[in-house]
């Protein structure tokens, strides 16, 4: 498997402090969830150091050691997971449909709609002539 995976699937797995998980568990949840991952304890144990340098995740000093997530907030949420072509199809279906969403619909779109805005907002090239279909450019508004 590969590395960028493991690391993923692991942050993923950790609890939000005050819950923890320590090492064999994890082991044992990646094992679990991909069918073949067999890594050392050790291996992981390094893996958590290298990320709790890069993320907010923290160790207790019981025996055995426990790990967890410091905040609630998504890893993910500034990771641009997201196209600016699928943004665009977002950001139309909100325009057009969200009216006429059911209010389940849209309740669950909402974050997806969020994250669609978001990376708009960081792309420049994010506005587009729907008479001409082509994206406009900075130079083309000033016109």
């Amino acid at each position: 498997m590969d590395t960028s995976i493991r690391y993923l699937l692991m942050l993923q797995l950790l609890p939000v402090y005050p819950r923890k998980i320590s090492v064999k568990e994890l082991r044992e949840e990646l094992i679990t969830q991909d069918c073949g991952l067999d890594i050392c304890e050790r291996t992981l144990q390094r893996d958590l150091v290298k990320l709790s340098q890069r993320f907010p995740i923290t160790s207790d000093d019981c025996k055995p050691r426990g790990w967890s997530r410091t905040t609630k907030e998504d890893f993910f949420s500034d990771v641009p997971l997201m196209t600016t072509a699928v943004a665009k199809a977002l950001r139309d279906v909100e325009r057009l449909a969200g009216k006429h969403l059911p209010k389940e619909s849209s309740r669950i779109l909402q974050p997806l709609f969020a994250q669609a805005r978001a990376v708009l907002g960081k792309s420049a090239d994010c506005r587009v002539d729907y008479r001409s279909a082509q994206p406009l450019r900075a130079f083309d508004l000033a016109a």
